[in-house]
């Protein structure tokens, strides 16, 4: 059984841990700065890097490797949805005990994203 001692130092920790409105809105007013000095570094940092690329790569070059980009920012779409949607029925299923119905829209989900990433 635990003395009343070891009960009181948790208590002491939380009290000691609460902080004031004050402290709270310096520490998001901080924070908001620190993200918002980083998204200006990084918008500076892709330009410098898209002049450096136009630079070496020329018009031609840079016009193929635009569309390559483009073409992956449409593949992140390919399964559209389908591992989202799994997620829930496999809850869903489980959760009504149907495990061996919910371990088959497993496998067919894998087998669909996993063929749909080979094209």
């Amino acid at each position: 059984m635990q003395n009343v001692s070891e009960i009181k130092q948790p208590l002491n920790r939380m009290k000691q841990e609460i902080t004031t409105a004050e402290d709270s809105s310096s520490d998001i007013i901080r924070d908001a700065s620190l993200y918002t000095a980083c998204a200006y570094i990084y918008q500076l940092t892709i330009f410098a890097v898209g002049m450096v690329n136009k630079r070496f790569l020329g018009p031609e070059n840079a016009g193929i490797w635009a569309l390559f980009l483009m073409v992956m920012s449409y593949v992140s779409l390919h399964p559209l949805g389908l591992i989202d949607g799994t997620e829930r029925q496999i809850a869903f299923y489980r959760g009504m005990g149907k495990e061996n119905y919910a371990r088959r829209i497993k496998d067919n989900m894998f087998g669909t994203v996993g063929l749909s990433s080979i094209t």
